[in-house]
């Protein structure tokens, strides 16, 4: 069996790191795992995706419509990814606004996301999440990536648990930003019931 997981977002929001965190928690449960990044003009907060496979996987790309859960760090950009989810899958969106330097050049205003997803989507299943808020209640704005990879993980959908999340965290981060970035994946995954 294969899980697929997609974190896509803009550079600086965090999204490698929120990949290399949720594959760390797989491996740290024994699975295999494969990982691949795209961060093209992510230094100019450019696009930004990771795919992570947990399972059996021959390769590191997720086919198109076999995504079981999005994680979106900018909505935009799950507009850009949502075509890989595959049906019944997930979407989760945080709700921060970064509008790409092509809508100010075109002059185009940026989209309304959930109006775009109920008409060209309809029966999608996804929640937008307000991370940016949860992340300084988590005492750092820098853990809206972390709040909704708890909210991930919360689904369960994926083959991981919130201690093997723990674990990654605690091989990644310490003092404050180690706090931090717990508190704000408890906060995250209080967001969902299953």
């Amino acid at each position: 069996m294969i899980v697929n997981l997609k974190i896509c977002g803009v550079g600086g929001q965090g999204v490698i790191t929120t990949g290399i965190i949720a594959s760390e928690a797989g491996i740290s449960r024994g699975l295999n795992v494969v990982m691949s990044e795209i961060h093209g003009l992510a230094q100019r907060g450019g696009a930004v995706s990771v795919d992570i496979r947990f399972g059996d996987a021959l390769g590191s790309m997720i086919p198109e419509n076999r995504c079981d859960i999005l994680v979106a760090l900018e909505p935009v950009e799950a507009l850009r990814n949502v075509s890989r989810i595959k049906e019944g899958g997930l979407a989760l969106i945080g709700a921060e606004r970064i509008p790409p330097i092509s809508l100010g050049i075109s002059g185009k205003e940026y989209p309304d996301v959930e109006s775009v997803l109920k008409e060209n989507y309809p029966g999608m299943r996804y929640l937008m999440v307000n991370s940016d808020e949860i992340a300084k209640q988590a005492g750092n704005p820098r853990t809206s990536n972390t709040v909704i990879l708890g909210a991930a993980i919360a689904t369960g959908v994926l083959p991981v648990d919130l201690q093997d999340v723990m674990r990654a965290l605690d091989s990644r981060f310490t003092g404050e930003m180690l706090e931090s970035n717990k508190k704000a994946l408890g906060l995250g995954a209080k967001l969902v019931t299953v």
